[in-house]
């Protein structure tokens, strides 16, 4: 870059860290500030509220960006109005005004990922404020700086539209399941309500566990927490296992399956549903989710992922099951409980009818968003190593 030097982050960038309040004047009635926790950085908002008092220093606002330092090295924009920043979440400030802060922010995140990569853990991944400290970066002109701000945030602003229509078909699929079936959560539903375990052909199941040793380039394809996060699993780059017939009897997976996450980082990730496509041969999942397989003479698995993904559903009846703090989760016994709508079988055929439109148009935005991260992916690197204007930018 053009003038550029190379600067330690720690000299241009403070990182205020978060406060250890204490969790039993946390509440989700709305008394008090809300505050910011590690599962609250990815979404921007907290739905937790802390009714203590504190430190002005520790509150955040809008445009703030926080950065998650346990788990997932995460950094975004905070869009959930003024809170206080709790332990384990950290904030950045500029330190100099040779330095633009929203460059440092788009400069972040791949290597937060790489330092992820690069950090062993136990159990949970930790971040330290030292090693934000000691990241070293490449700092242009002030003008230059904002101009690589300029251009990567046009392009973020088009990924974010994209994102955001996806968003409202999610919502237009809630809002046909509540027009044809009404309000899942009412007390006197429309239609009779059963506990899932009533609702289900075969008792829920626990993936299996296996050693690192056991995988192997050859073995059977197995379904990961990582692989279930995108409504639908996807048969292209699972790992492999090494398994006997017996494990593949117990743990085989099929297109009427529904895979639900045990346990989460986060509260709004804990008992997220999955759906499994047809594989092409032997296919089981791991122990982090709970194989749920619908009774097809009440249910359809399109319509039950549908039900087990509505808001309305996970706020009434799946949410107050999951238990734990910091790595929070549902087990088999009380997912069974949750109880399921049984509208007709021809009315829930005819729902996924109106969700394989809906598919379609999500997948027209997926093509676009697609297109738009691979530019995104494409002009980032160059804009942090000179090359994005060519030969102008040292004209």
């Amino acid at each position: 870059m053009s003038g550029a030097r190379t600067v330690r982050l720690g000299d241009c960038v403070d990182f205020l860290s978060g406060f250890a309040f204490k969790s039993g004047q946390f509440n989700t009635d709305g008394d008090g500030i809300p505050v910011i926790r590690i599962r609250d950085v990815k979404p921007g908002r907290s739905r937790t509220y802390y009714s203590g008092s504190y430190d002005p220093k520790y509150v955040i606002s809008d445009g703030d960006y926080v950065i998650g330092m346990d788990g997932e090295f995460t950094l975004s924009r905070w869009r959930g109005g003024r809170a206080v920043l709790n332990q384990r979440v950290c904030s950045p400030r500029p330190l100099s005004q040779d330095v633009d802060l929203a460059y440092v922010a788009h400069f972040l995140p791949p290597v937060l990922k790489r330092i992820e990569d690069a950090t062993p853990f136990a159990t949970v991944k930790h971040l330290s404020v030292k090693t934000l400290r000691d990241i070293e970066l490449e700092v242009p002109p002030l003008p230059e700086q904002r101009r690589v701000v300029a251009v990567l945030e046009q392009v973020e602003e088009l990924r974010e539209k994209r994102r955001r229509a996806m968003t409202l078909l999610d919502d237009l699929a809630e809002s046909v399941f509540l027009d044809m079936f009404g309000d899942p959560a009412a007390p006197t539903p429309r239609f009779p309500r059963v506990p899932l375990e009533d609702a289900v052909s075969r008792r829920l199941q626990n993936g299996a566990y296996f050693p690192a040793a056991a995988y192997v380039e050859d073995g059977v394809a197995m379904v990961h927490m990582s692989d279930a996060f995108y409504g639908a699993v996807s048969a292209e780059g699972l790992k492999r296992v090494a398994c006997q017939e017996k494990d593949i009897a117990k743990y085989a997976l099929t297109g009427h399956d529904i895979l639900v996450a045990r346990r989460s980082l986060t509260y709004e990730g804990s008992a997220k549903p999955c759906r499994v496509t047809e594989p092409a041969g032997p296919l089981i999942f791991e122990s982090s989710l709970i194989r749920v397989t619908p009774a097809p003479a009440l249910l359809t698995t399109r319509y039950l992922h549908a039900y087990l993904s509505h808001q309305r559903v996970r706020a009434a009846h799946v949410l107050p099951r999951v238990t734990g703090a910091t790595i929070t989760g549902i087990s088999q016994e009380n997912l069974a409980k949750v109880p399921v709508l049984l509208p007709p079988l021809t009315e829930q055929r005819a729902f996924e009818r109106r969700l394989d439109e809906i598919d379609r148009a999500k997948a027209a935005y997926r093509t676009q968003l697609d297109s738009l991260d691979e530019l995104f992916a494409s002009i980032r690197p160059r804009a942090f190593t000179g090359t994005l204007w060519g030969r102008e930018a040292t004209a």
